[in-house]
């Protein structure tokens, strides 16, 4: 049984997204490390003179000295990247090519382009500062402003990001098409990140039933 890529998106009218994975998914976590040399070079680089001339001086270096050197070459944690996630997906006509097909495909592709709202303004993807003053302040609905263009993601098994964004889509449709110009079918290429850095919550509780279903579907998960 192939697993399916759940897609909750920033409107509150859109519906929940269920796509099959068509191919073995990708996910990505990356740390970065730096150590007292590359964060304070001023200290590291006075450190290594006294070093040099103490080796220079009596032709070798303590114990205590190599002890203090190893401290300062030690690679620490400076920051952990978002959650990344990468899939292919194939979207089929079943009994409607734009319902099946060509409306999807849209919903997504909208997260990574301007959309306007009911004012003329522009929506622009993920948090601007403006939705970012919504997240902190409380205003947003659900946990998710109206200024935003922001997802929840779910892979039942693997994992569940509450607050994301979508990347890239890229989309090829069918040359074949109905009566009135939708594509029968699209391949798409999807890239998902997490607005936050990653850490163990995404991982958690992320087996799938239709009790977690219902409540991804009202965004409460």
């Amino acid at each position: 049984m192939a697993n399916k890529l759940l897609i909750k998106t920033y409107n509150p009218k859109e519906d929940l997204l269920v796509f099959p994975l068509t191919k073995d998914p990708m996910l990505e976590t990356e740390t970065k490390f730096s150590n007292i040399a590359e964060v304070v070079p001023a200290i590291a680089d006075a450190f290594n003179v006294y070093t040099l001339l103490s080796a220079g001086a009596s032709g070798g270096v303590s114990e205590d000295t190599m002890k203090t050197k190893n401290l300062f070459d030690i690679k620490r944690w400076t920051g952990t990247d978002p959650l990344r996630f990468a899939c292919d997906l194939i979207l089929h006509t079943k009994t409607n090519a734009y319902k099946d097909v060509y409306s999807p495909a849209k919903l997504l592709m909208e997260q990574v382009i301007l959309s306007k709202d009911n004012t003329g303004r522009f929506i622009v993807p993920g948090i601007s500062l403006a939705s970012m003053e919504d997240f902190q302040s409380g205003d947003s609905i659900g946990g998710i402003s109206k200024k935003a263009k922001v997802i929840s993601a779910w892979v039942p098994g693997m994992f569940y990001i509450p607050l994301g964004m979508i990347e890239k889509v890229q989309v090829t449709f069918s040359k074949e098409v109905t009566d009135r110009g939708y594509p029968l079918w699209a391949t798409l290429n999807v890239n998902i990140e997490s607005i936050m850095p990653a850490n163990t919550d995404y991982f958690d509780n992320v087996n799938f039933d239709f009790y977690n279903l219902a409540r991804f579907n009202a965004g409460v998960v």
